[in-house]
C-alpha cells in the first residue's frame, strides 16, 4: 500500500510540461481512459477532451451537459462548441434545454456553430430562467436568425471577429456601434444589407444570394447590397460573391462600391462556358476592373467544363485584356479551377501547386451546401 501511495505521488510531482506533452498525443480513446481511470492526468486529459466539442446527436448533447453540471473545471475547457445536425431532434424541447444549458455553463466559449433550426417558442438564444451567458465569442456560424433575441444577443457579444448567419428574421436593426471587432462576414445578400453598414473593421465578406423569386427585390437584391458594402466603415479587402445571372451585377458597380478590393472570387456556376468569357471580356467588365486599382487576386469559378481548344485560345485572351485594364492583377483562377500568374518575363502561365501567393486566403464554403 506504500508503494502504490509512493508511486502517486511520484506522479503528481510531474512537471507540468511533461504532463501536456503525454496527452497531447493521445487520442480520442485514450484521453477517454486517462479522463476516467489517471487521477494526475485526469484535468489535462478533460482540458484536451472538452476543449472542441462537437456534437451530432441528442444523446451526446445530454451527456456533455450532464458531464459539465457535475465538474465545474470542465466548463472552463470549452473553448468551441459544433453542432453539425440539420434535422429537427424527436425531442426538440430537450434539446434546446440541453444546448441552452450548455451554453449557459461553458464560460470560455469563444466558437459557436449551430445549422439546427430553432423554434419560435423557446429561442436558444435566450438564457434560461435566472441563468445569463458569460462567454465573449470569437465566432459565430448559426441558423439563429430567426431567434427574437438575435439583435440583442449581437450586441451583447462586444469580442466577435467572424460572423456567419443563414437567413434574417427581417427584426430591429443591429446598431452600428454593435460587433465592434467584426472583421469577416458570411450570409446572404440580406444579412449583410443588415449587419455591414457602419462596421469598421470588416475587411472580408462572402455573400450568397438565396432566393425563390426569379426577380428579388429589396434587401435580397445586388443593388442593396452593394450599397450596403460601399457603408461599411472600414476597407473591405476581399470580396466573394454568388451570382445566379451575370447581368444581376456588374463588376464596375462592385469596383465603386468597394475600391480597396485585393482579392475578388465569383461564383457563376450557373451559367455556360461561352456566356461567362464572352461576359468577362466586354467593354463594361474591363471598365470595372480599372476601378480596382488594388486587385492582386481574382477567381472565377465556373461548372461547366471548357474543351482544350477554348482553354488554349480564349483563356489567354481574356487574361491579357484583365492585365492591360488592372495591372495590379498578379494572379487569376480561371477556367476550370486552373491558377495562373502573370510574369513580368513571358507574361501569364499556369502556376505550380506550391504558389502560395497563388491560393485564396482561405477556403470558400458555399451556403447553399449547408
Amino acid at each position: 500500500m506504500a508503494s502504490t501511495s509512493s508511486s502517486l505521488e511520484k506522479r503528481e510531482c510531474l512537471p507540468q510540461e511533461l504532463i501536456g506533452d503525454v496527452v497531447a498525443v493521445a487520442n480520442f480513446g485514450v484521453l477517454t481512459t486517462l479522463a476516467r481511470t489517471c487521477y494526475p492526468l485526469q484535468v489535462e486529459a478533460e482540458r484536451l477532451l472538452y476543449r472542441n466539442l462537437v456534437i451530432d446527436d441528442l444523446i451526446t448533447l445530454r451527456d456533455i451537459h450532464d458531464a459539465l453540471l457535475v465538474a465545474p473545471r470542465r466548463r472552463l475547457a470549452v473553448h468551441s462548441l459544433s453542432i453539425p445536425m440539420r434535422k429537427r431532434p424527436l425531442d426538440e424541447v430537450d434539446y434546446e434545454y440541453c444546448l441552452r444549458g450548455i451554453l449557459s455553463l461553458a464560460d470560455n466559449l469563444k466558437s459557436l456553430e449551430t445549422l439546427h433550426y430553432p423554434t419560435y417558442e423557446t429561442p436558444i438564444l435566450h438564457p434560461p430562467c435566472g441563468t445569463s451567458y458569460a462567454f465573449r465569442l470569437q465566432k459565430l456560424v448559426t441558423r439563429f436568425a430567426y431567434d427574437p433575441y438575435l439583435v440583442e444577443f449581437l450586441t451583447q457579444q462586444t469580442e466577435i471577429e467572424e460572423l456567419e448567419i443563414i437567413g434574417w428574421n427581417g427584426g430591429a436593426e443591429v446598431p452600428s456601434t454593435a460587433l465592434p471587432k467584426l472583421a469577416k462576414l458570411t450570409g446572404t445578400y440580406e444579412v449583410i444589407s443588415h449587419l455591414a453598414p457602419g462596421r469598421a473593421a470588416i475587411c472580408d465578406v462572402t455573400a450568397e444570394r438565396l432566393y425563390t423569386y426569379l426577380y428579388p427585390t429589396g434587401s435580397d437584391s445586388p443593388e442593396t447590397l452593394l450599397v450596403a458594402l460601399s457603408r461599411a466603415a472600414g476597407g473591405i479587402t476581399r470580396l466573394r460573391l454568388n451570382m445566379r445571372d451575370i447581368q444581376g451585377l456588374h463588376i464596375h458597380q462592385i469596383g465603386r462600391a468597394v475600391p480597396s478590393l485585393t482579392e475578388l472570387t465569383l461564383h457563376m456556376e450557373w451559367l455556360p462556358a461561352d456566356e461567362i468569357l464572352f461576359s468577362l471580356s466586354d467593354r463594361d467588365w474591363m471598365k470595372g476592373l480599372a476601378l480596382l486599382k488594388s486587385l492582386k487576386y481574382l477567381r472565377i469559378l465556373m461548372l461547366e467544363v471548357m474543351s482544350p481548344h477554348q482553354l488554349s485560345t480564349k483563356t489567354e485572351m481574356v487574361l491579357t485584356g484583365w492585365k492591360a485594364a488592372c495591372a495590379s492583377l498578379d494572379y487569376v483562377v480561371f477556367p476550370d479551377d486552373r491558377e495562373w500568374e502573370y510574369a513580368k518575363e513571358g507574361g501569364w502561365r499556369v502556376a505550380g501547386l506550391s504558389s502560395e501567393l497563388a491560393k485564396p486566403s482561405d477556403e470558400v464554403v458555399l451556403l447553399s451546401q449547408l
